[in-house]
Parts: C-alpha cells; structure tokens; sequence
C-alpha cells in the first residue's frame, strides 16, 4: 500500500466533512449529517455487490425523527442481503446521528506513537460508500450466528459514541518496577487525560529508571433513539483500532462507569474500584485489527442489562490485567482505538442494538412504506 501524507480535507476535496466540522452545535450538526448522506444515499444506486453478497434497499432511505427527541434524527435503511443462495438479513437499520462521510482512500501515512512507527489510513469524502460500508459492518454483526430475515422491521439500531469521550495516563518513573507500578495503577504518579486516541492497557519498561504506565478510556452511546418500551434481545460494541503495540496479548474489558458530562483525572479507577463495576464485554487482543472495527464480545446479560433507552451509556476501558493489579514488567500490553468523531464517524466507536416491540403489533402503512 502507498505511503503519503493525508490529503488535504478541505471546502474543495471534502465539502461535505468541511461543512460539517463548521457546525460547532452536535446535535445540528449530527442532523445535518443524517440528512446529507440520507439524500446522497437515496440518489445513488440501490444495490451494490461486495465480497459475493448482493445488497438492496428496498425502498429509498428516509430520515425518521426521534418521538423522544425532535432535534435527534436517524438515517432509515430497509435493507435485504442475499449471499447468492439465501437471504441472510431482511430487516430495517436505523442509524441514528447518520452514518459517515469518509472512507480510506487506499492509502497510508506514517505515525510516530510512543517511540512506535505505525501506518494510519489516509480518507477521502465519499458518503455514499462510506454509508454502505457501515451498513456491511452493521449486518456482519447482526448475522453473527446465522440468519437475520424480519418480517416485522425496525429491530436494528447502531448508535455512535458521543464526542466527550477520552482516556487517562497514569504513569510513574523511578528506580523500581514494582513500586512504580503500584503508584501508575493506584494514579498517585503522573496523571493527563486526553481526547485522543482511546489507548487502554500497560506498559513497562526497564533500566536505571523503570517507567510503569497504564491506560484507561471512556466511551459514551446515547440511546435515546430507542422505544422506551421494546424488548432488547442483543447489543454488540465495537471500536475501530488505531495502532497494534500488543506484544504480550492480553484481555480488554469494557466496564459500567458513569463518568458524567466531561471527563477530568478524577475519573481515574483504581484495580479495585474496577473490580466493583459490572463487567460488559471482552476483548481478547489476539484478534485486534489496526485497520477494522473489533468487536467485543457480550459478558453475559450485562451489557443487555445496562441498556437504558432513556439514558446515555457510559463505559470504562481497561485491561483485565489492571483490574488484577499485575505489573507489565518490561512488556507493551496497550494499543489505541478510535476516539469518537475523529474521522467523521468513519471509524467512531459503534453500539449495534437489536430490539422488537414488546406487544405491539406491526401494521404496514397505508403508503406501503417498508415491508
């Protein structure tokens, strides 16, 4: 793959994105998100082929107004996918605050991240694509265990991670390892919070000075897009990875913790106040991809169980290593996932929730919209 920096995004190469970023308002401009790509969408071809499965929408997609919210939206894709020998998914996914705007354009630059060169994509503005692609990932979550085929639709929600998110540093430098870690997990040493990227795990090294350092990050999804009364049958998050430093593999951990409206160092959990927070999903880093979405697994009913159509959901990352309080050594057990709203919800943070109306019946409109 080509090296080269990142092209200029710009009001002539990425008007769409240029504009967008001139909204200082989220929710106007997540509106004007829905609707810019929802239009692009509706004029551009309504099926498309990618790895041998055949996509369609079946009618046009739409813009829906949350009945909670008049000023949130959500980009509507009744969608039918057909693998050649049977439909695989027929259901209707509503993407709520819209689905991106840029794509990788084939290309990739350099990075220099803790001593660390890695290779970060290079995007170009494409809604289109960029919408069919999050679509592709949408059913490859869904259809996870087989079949997904819905008569009555409207039963898949994807929701991105809010714009406050972040991560905390907690490092200490000294002469001994042991002590330096126990001061690092403990957040008594050198303490930042960050906005980018979300890094979560440790790391160590030795010599005259040993360093210590760990990593946690915090992730937000407003779930306020979804009816208050449906029955949530399944939720899956999944973060996009920005740089692989996991030499010692380890298990990622996403945590209940509500760590309010804005993120400051006294958000920073200690082994033990982490071992008191419900756990979510894991992550084994032994499947990480710095260039895709990696997908969490459920732990049990929690993450079902912490789903509040009426509340934002607020999450902690970690390592199960940290919640154990087990020193790195010298050993790089941390790596980097996309912070939301980086790349224009290209790579954000990501909640697919599957949910069906508790007792109410489904009655086709007298438009025949949707089927």
């Amino acid at each position: 793959m080509k090296i080269r920096p990142q092209p200029s995004l710009d009001f002539r190469t990425a008007p769409l994105a240029f504009a967008l970023r001139g909204i200082t308002d989220a929710k106007e401009r997540r509106r004007k998100r829905v609707q810019a790509v929802t239009l692009a969408m509706a004029q551009a071809p309504q099926t498309w082929e990618r790895n041998g499965w055949l996509y369609s929408l079946d009618v046009r997609p739409r813009v829906m107004l949350s009945p909670k919210d008049q000023l949130r939206e959500a980009a509507v894709y009744d969608l039918t996918v057909n693998d050649g020998t049977q439909t695989i998914f027929h259901d209707r996914i509503q993407a709520w605050d819209g689905t991106p705007v840029l794509v990788p354009d084939g290309t990739q630059h350099e990075e220099t991240i803790d001593g660390e060169t890695v290779l970060r994509d290079n995007f170009r503005e494409d809604p289109v694509e960029a919408a069919r692609s999050d679509l592709e990932h949408t059913v490859k979550v869904v259809t996870k265990n087989g079949p997904w085929v819905k008569d009555k639709p409207g039963t898949v929600s994807t929701f991105y991670g809010t714009e406050d998110d972040g991560n905390i540093d907690s490092n200490q430098l000294g002469g001994s390892g042991a002590a330096n870690y126990a001061a690092a997990a403990a957040g008594s040493g050198t303490i930042t919070a960050g906005a980018t990227p979300l890094w979560v795990g440790q790391v160590g090294f030795g010599g005259a000075n040993q360093y210590r350092g760990v990593y946690e990050s915090f992730t937000a999804f407003d779930l306020s897009g979804l009816p208050d009364d449906d029955n949530i049958t399944d939720a899956v998050l999944s973060l996009y990875g920005v740089s692989d430093l996991y030499t010692v593999d380890v298990s990622l951990e996403a945590r209940s913790y509500d760590w309010g409206v804005s993120l400051t160092t006294a958000d920073w959990r200690t082994p033990a106040q982490l071992s008191g927070l419900t756990r979510l999903a894991t992550f084994d880093t032994t499947g990480f991809s710095a260039s895709g979405y990696n997908d969490f697994t459920a732990d049990g009913s929690n993450l079902l169980n912490a789903i509040d159509p009426t509340a934002t959901l607020r999450m902690i990352l970690c390592s199960a290593e940290t919640v154990a309080a087990s020193d790195p050594g010298v050993a790089d057990e941390y790596g980097a996932f996309r912070a939301a709203d980086e790349a224009g919800t290209t790579q954000d943070p990501k909640l697919v929730v599957t949910h069906a109306p508790a007792s109410k019946a489904f009655r086709k409109t007298l438009l025949g919209v949707g089927f």
